[in-house]
């Protein structure tokens, strides 16, 4: 009988501090005690108040004892259907399929001086150097599953570098113009900025934001570009111009890793260049990305 009746008066107090908890629970407060009649409950809160501990003594009896009732339990946490991300980093190399027909290309490939026009192998790039960065302002997730798939998307600035072995140089005029250089440059790199929208399907396996992966598309428009050079004829020279270079960028993309590192990828659906220029390269990118998801 007395055991039941401590069970009833238990449960009866349970429900009283879980109301005083609740109501409360904007004061911070490691443990929490209340005592009704010989009945002691101690609330014990873990930092952040995620988690308690539940003891129940009751020493009504000094010739009964009932054990110490221990209950532990951990808040579930809530699945939030949005989460946020800010400033993520990705550091990639930059570089493009060419799939130019030079025998028909229009004007914008000239001779200059003693030079011939630029040919195919006047725009290899030096690979190791043609390294970009990207700075993803603010990225959400929108959880439509649990957390095991939903929809990514953002803004950001994308930075791309192009660094040629050739001699060559991007000409302002009316129309601007690519020639190969008399001069002999040490560093000749063509850069591109972009303002970027993501949009991707994620999905986590486990559904706790381990190990997930992405895919999608990023649309874009081109901030500024311009052709930096150093040689020792010149110094060093940054020419600022449009050099009729695409002003929308559009890419499928993807990542893959484990929490916050990650590899990712994109290949452009779009030209680099006007398709009046007649050069017709598609630019990918692949690299590391520094992000929580």
């Amino acid at each position: 009988m007395k055991r039941i009746l401590f069970l009833v008066i238990a449960s009866l107090c349970l429900v009283q501090v879980n109301a005083q908890t609740q109501k409360n629970d904007s004061i911070p407060r490691k443990t929490d005690t209340v005592k009704v009649g010989p009945i002691t409950i101690v609330i014990k809160k873990k930092e952040g108040g995620k988690a308690k501990e539940v003891t129940i003594i009751d020493t009504e009896d000094s010739t009964t004892t009932y054990p110490k009732k221990t209950v532990k339990y951990t808040r579930k946490k809530k699945n939030e259907k949005v989460s946020t991300n800010w400033f993520g980093f990705d550091f990639g190399f930059n570089n493009y399929t060419d799939n130019t027909n030079y025998a028909a290309v229009s004007s914008y490939l000239q001779a200059a001086g003693t030079q011939g026009k630029p040919t195919a192998s006047d725009f290899k790039l030096r690979t190791g150097k043609s390294v970009g960065a990207n700075i993803w302002i603010i990225k959400q997730k929108f959880n439509i599953v649990k957390n095991y798939w939903g929809i990514k998307y953002g803004l950001g600035i994308e930075h791309c570098n192009y660094r040629y072995d050739a001699d060559i140089s991007f000409k302002k005029g009316n129309p601007n113009h690519i020639i190969r250089d008399s001069v002999d440059f040490s560093k000749n790199k063509l850069g591109i900025n972009y303002i970027s929208v993501p949009l991707e399907f994620y999905f986590n396996p486990d559904g706790k934001k381990l190990f997930s992966f992405s895919a999608g598309v990023t649309a874009g428009y081109k901030l500024n570009s311009f052709n930096k050079q150093k040689s020792g004829t010149r110094g060093k020279d940054k020419n600022r111009g449009e050099f009729d270079l695409n002003p929308f960028k559009f890419a499928v993309t993807g990542d893959i890793g484990f929490k916050g590192l990650r590899l990712y990828g994109s290949y452009g659906l779009t030209n680099l260049f006007d398709k009046s220029t007649g050069l017709d390269f598609q630019p990918y990118t692949v690299g590391l990305r520094l992000a929580a998801w």
